[in-house]
């Protein structure tokens, strides 16, 4: 199990009329969104405004997760979900959507050839928390709290990267309570 250690990445953030995206994670690592040459994207985006509408993604599945605020997403021809924090939205890129509230929210795009969950896992202060890691890229970003990874300090904005072919488990040490998000991406074989 080869597990990688990311910080936040300034250089990584995209500020757009109302709000900011920043790329946690992209895959394969030479891959660039505004290309669209990506199999998956591991996103973190803040909707500054009240009303917004999203970019179309063709060819693009998409899952978002609130983390912050109320959320309530239109997909026009589709469906309408409210988000409240933790709650998702399944949907694919090209489909006209627009959105109401101001929130911060976690996205997962996924190409043809890829698939993947997001899962909202709690942490308690002074404990160990188990990750069942089942998919060939698996990444634990850590929203809330703070944590101890083989002693090293893992900070809100952390994330674990963890390229695994085999069924295994991670243990996060939690120092204070923690919100986590595991992101589990299956990379179909060609």
């Amino acid at each position: 199990m080869k597990v990688k250690h990311l910080k936040p990445d300034p250089s990584k953030t995209i500020t757009w009329a109302k709000g900011m995206s920043q790329e946690l994670f992209i895959y394969p690592r030479t891959a660039d969104f505004q290309k669209r040459d990506l199999l998956f994207r591991i996103s973190l985006a803040t909707v500054e405004a009240e009303e917004s509408d999203f970019t179309p993604l063709p060819g693009i599945q998409r899952t978002l997760m609130l983390l912050k605020g109320k959320h309530k997403l239109t997909h026009q021809g589709h469906h309408t979900k409210t988000l409240m924090p933790f709650d998702q939205d399944n949907f694919m890129g090209d489909w006209q959507t627009s959105s109401q509230g101001k929130s911060t929210n976690f996205n997962l795009m996924c190409r043809a050839g890829t698939s993947g969950i997001l899962k909202h896992v709690k942490g308690i202060e002074n404990s160990e928390t188990t990750f069942e890691l089942k998919a060939d890229v698996e990444l634990i970003y850590l929203y809330v709290g703070s944590a101890d990874y083989n002693g090293e300090e893992f900070m809100p904005g952390d994330c674990l990267v963890i390229e695994n072919r085999s069924r295994e488990q991670l243990k996060i040490a939690c120092v204070k309570d923690c919100e986590f998000v595991q992101t589990s991406v299956t990379i179909k074989e060609t």
